[in-house]
């Protein structure tokens, strides 16, 4: 299960004065501090099978690096905390990106439910997310954390939502220690807790594009 937090970060100066302490050790520890762009795509069916079921299929590219990630069951939220099952599977092309193939996940049970689900519909492009990343694994008490930064966009039909928060997710340890240095930061700097998903923001997007057209069919 993944565990995390997510945040929002009111401005750019705030996000940088949080990732300057970052690095100066105050939190632990930084190990392998890097900036990366992710750029990534999530798929469903015409019909939105995998939404209606829960489950959400994701290809991102972190440079050369891409991966394909199946998150199902849905998220739980409490106050900025987010739990959910994912699994990753890493890919060899960016080609996916364009035309991701439900096999992706074929050797895991959920894989094979998600095949299941999909059945003979084809996968078609719902949203894109592009992020320039912060991130470094941090040594916190008695526990391996990751801090993010995320500053960028979702995009969905025409549509865009800006993103610029904070992510600390739990590597090894006691959750308890990645929501004390979440309220930590936040306290500090004015941050609020971000209940929803990129995906979940991506939704709300294209809920809205849809209410648009009906709108205008109305009129």
């Amino acid at each position: 299960m993944e565990q995390e937090t997510k945040y929002t970060i009111k401005d750019d100066k705030t996000a940088d004065l949080i990732w300057e302490e970052v690095l100066s050790g105050i939190y632990g520890d930084a190990i392998n501090p890097e900036t990366v762009l992710m750029e990534g795509a999530y798929y469903d069916t015409p019909s939105r099978v995998l939404k209606n079921n829960n489950v959400a299929l994701r290809v991102r590219c972190e440079g050369a690096i891409c991966f394909a990630t199946l998150k199902w069951g849905g998220s739980k939220v409490v106050q900025g905390l987010h739990e959910h099952q994912e699994v990753n599977v890493p890919i060899d092309t960016d080609s996916c990106l364009i035309a991701p193939s439900v096999d992706l996940f074929e050797e895991s049970i959920d894989g094979q439910k998600m095949s299941d689900l999909v059945g003979d519909e084809e996968l078609e492009l719902l949203f894109v997310t592009q992020v320039t990343r912060r991130r470094a694994k941090l040594h916190y008490r008695s526990s391996i954390v990751e801090l993010a930064i995320d500053r960028g966009k979702v995009s969905a039909k025409g549509k865009e939502a800006l993103i610029s928060e904070m992510e600390i997710e739990l590597y090894s340890g006691e959750l308890g220690d990645v929501l004390n240095l979440t309220q930590d930061i936040a306290d500090k700097y004015g941050l609020e807790a971000e209940n929803r998903s990129k995906y979940a923001r991506a939704i709300a997007l294209l809920e809205e594009e849809k209410h648009d057209i009906e709108k205008e069919w109305e009129s």
